[in-house]
């Protein structure tokens, strides 16, 4: 286990993040499409208090059609091999994905034009029918959200009886033989306190991979701010996880999105943190727009072309500029902060682009910092 890992010097742990740093530095200039987002659509059969695409029941226009999506997953395909570069993982997301007719004959397809792929779900619609469907169509992984315990979850995501649904989702993938199941919970100021009957449940339905994220000021949660987690939050919520690591059967990680702190790195999850948005993640929104990653704030000036009529791969290697800097060195906080180097300003997804400063700095929240 990655836990073990936290035992090595302070020193040692610097010299992995000036390794990774100067991986980074080079994936500015010559960035590596690992992981590709397809947001099937923007529909979904919940109305989540904290969605950062306002998702839900919504009458989009210009969605992709399927036909469209292949098209661009063929000429992205052949362009790579002309270039002698691998295919990235395909996550497939939404909205819910599954409310999306003929998701499954999709996905099939997609599988055999050689790529692999994922989905993230809310899992209410996965039953045993779904989850044989998504085995037949080569689902590899696939992330479930499960946001506290039952009026916590259903309040949370604004959908009654979704608790159960969701959790006989998980038991019908299990079921199905899936291997790579994750299960996502959102921590806010309403379920911190549930994390302990969280984790038996996750336990109990045989889950093996366990991801916390904090809830972030983003989306919706940008007018929910009572959801907000307080400084002693973050502290309980790490300490929570770090805690977790003892567990042989289960990998507990928190998410990519922040930077923790040297003494906490190796502690919380498997690797060092690094924002991977416009460096080896990629997007296309529903409506065929090429951007980074989807928790990001969308904006105009981010629309970097159209699957309708630019190829993916030229818009990878020659625009992303915004995502290729040193953001931190705009910042009149972080260019002058001694963790800069590490954190680089923190996750893309929580930068606000108008102001050049972080909505929020974990390290603060942590202790690491005063907090202004």
């Amino acid at each position: 286990m990655w836990y073990e890992l936290s035992n090595i010097s302070v020193e040692d742990k610097q010299a992995c993040f000036d390794n990774l740093t100067e991986y980074i530095e080079k994936l500015r200039t010559e960035p590596e499409l690992r992981n590709l987002f397809i947001e099937v659509t923007i529909n979904c059969n919940e109305h989540c208090i904290h969605c950062g695409s306002n998702c839900g029941d919504i009458m989009a226009e210009n969605t992709l059609t399927d036909n469209e999506i292949l098209r661009m997953l063929v000429d992205l395909r052949n362009d790579l091999a002309n270039a002698g570069k691998p295919l990235p993982f395909i996550t497939i997301t939404g909205g819910e994905p599954l409310v999306r007719p003929g998701i499954l004959e999709l996905m099939k397809k997609i599988h055999m034009l050689g790529y692999s792929w994922g989905m993230t779900s809310n899992g209410t619609l996965i039953t045993p029918e779904v989850a044989k469907g998504l085995k037949e169509a080569g689902m590899f992984s696939i992330g479930l959200s499960l946001d506290g315990m039952r009026d916590t979850h259903e309040w949370f995501r604004q959908s009654k009886g979704s608790f159960e649904t969701t959790l006989a989702g998980l038991d019908n993938l299990v079921r199905e033989g899936f291997e790579h199941i994750m299960v996502t919970s959102v921590v806010h100021k309403r379920n911190i306190n549930e994390l302990d009957d969280l984790y038996a449940l996750v336990k109990e339905h045989k889950i093996t991979e366990w991801r916390i994220t904090n809830i972030e000021p983003i989306g919706r949660a940008l007018t929910n701010t009572e959801l907000a987690l307080t400084p002693d939050d973050y502290k309980y919520m790490i300490d929570y996880i770090i805690e977790k690591q003892a567990d042989p059967g289960l990998n507990m990680w928190f998410t990519c999105n922040h930077y923790v702190g040297l003494e906490r790195e190796y502690k919380v999850r498997p690797w060092f943190y690094f924002c991977r948005a416009g460096l080896q993640v990629a997007s296309v929104q529903y409506n065929g727009i090429i951007g980074p990653c989807l928790d990001i704030e969308r904006r105009k000036d981010q629309e970097y072309g159209n699957v309708r009529t630019d190829r993916i791969l030229d818009v990878w290697e020659n625009k992303f500029d915004v995502f290729r800097i040193h953001k931190e060195e705009k910042s009149s906080k972080c260019s002058v902060c001694e963790h800069k180097k590490n954190c680089m300003g923190g996750g893309y997804h929580t930068w606000n682009f108008d102001t050049n400063e972080p909505r929020i700095c974990m390290l603060e929240m942590l202790g690491d910092k005063p907090i202004n």
